[in-house]
């Protein structure tokens, strides 16, 4: 493999480092507002997940606080010099994003041992979320004390490979196994089959992202061995995954308010064919109810 460039260049280590920062705060603006949605949109959710998605933010926080700190302390004195300082990057890049993504994935881990009433592959998606997990925690421990990127490939190669190697393994199980048993839920409702499609697709949507993330990074890995560009996404992947969950939770009141919608015109439809178009005011009343109902979290149509 070609060596792209020295590894000391200046432009090499502030861009990524940079564009990592900045891919990191507008993510944190957008989890902030899909979390407020969640507050106010499912006050009354159930309080196991209402515990991960606050903790989730808490953690996302917490990593967007200490992300904040080492831009001002590599950008802010103006020395180039700190720029080859990684300083607590391994801590909010690998440690949180393989600690966010595990939580994430043990939730889809119990959501398709709900829809399979099978241990097999719940067990399969825990135990690659742990080994990701356990990865992860390695690369950031040495990438922690290694300080300088000028050894940093070699001495987090493997670990930082089998980290987000696991990771998109893990992601595309968990997408592929949500979709299969989705899809086989037979029902013989129109509206029923109407929430499991966009379930389904909404599911490999956001898997599809998270996946992305971890390949990207693997492959900047592999790549540019010499150099850092992946710190520009590993730095983010706590951010995807939080974003992709919370969009996942949130998604539930749309598609109801969707569904809603449509049984609204089809009986406005059948009623209006059936008594001559004089049902106006009933299904008007009968509209308001729905868009009430939507608003309080889309639990009644």
């Amino acid at each position: 493999m070609a060596n792209h460039g020295p590894v000391n260049s200046s432009k090499n280590l502030a861009v990524p480092l940079l564009a990592g920062y900045m891919l990191n705060w507008g993510l944190h603006g957008a989890l902030s507002v899909q979390y407020y949605d969640y507050y106010i949109t499912y006050p009354e959710d159930r309080f196991f997940t209402k515990c991960i998605v606050h903790g989730i933010y808490l953690l996302e926080t917490a990593q967007s606080t200490l992300t904040t700190y080492d831009a001002f302390k590599t950008f802010g004195s103006g020395d180039l010099s700190t720029l080859s300082n990684l300083a607590l990057s391994g801590l909010t890049g690998a440690v949180f994003g393989s600690l966010i993504a595990c939580i994430g994935q043990l939730y889809y881990a119990y959501r398709i041992s709900v829809f399979s009433k099978s241990k097999i592959i719940p067990c399969c998606t825990i135990l690659i979320s742990f080994l990701q997990l356990a990865a992860g925690i390695m690369t950031g421990v040495l990438v922690t004390k290694e300080k300088d990127v000028s050894n940093l490939s070699r001495v987090t190669y493997y670990s930082a490979t089998a980290w987000t190697g696991f990771s998109a393994i893990c992601d595309i199980l968990i997408a592929a196994s949500m979709t299969y048993y989705l899809m086989k839920q037979e029902t013989g409702f129109n509206a029923t089959r109407r929430l499991i499609r966009r379930i389904v697709r909404l599911t490999i949507e956001t898997g599809i992202i998270t996946a992305t993330m971890a390949i990207l990074t693997l492959l900047l890995i592999t790549i540019w061995k010499t150099q850092i560009y992946f710190m520009a996404v590993a730095g983010t992947i706590p951010k995807w995954y939080s974003n992709t969950l919370l969009v996942l939770l949130n998604s539930r009141a749309r598609i109801k308010e969707n569904d809603c919608m449509h049984e609204v015109v089809w009986a406005r439809r059948t009623l209006t064919s059936e008594i001559g178009g004089e049902s106006g005011k009933e299904i008007r009343m009968m509209e308001f109810r729905v868009q009430e109902g939507a608003g309080s979290g889309g639990s009644q149509c």
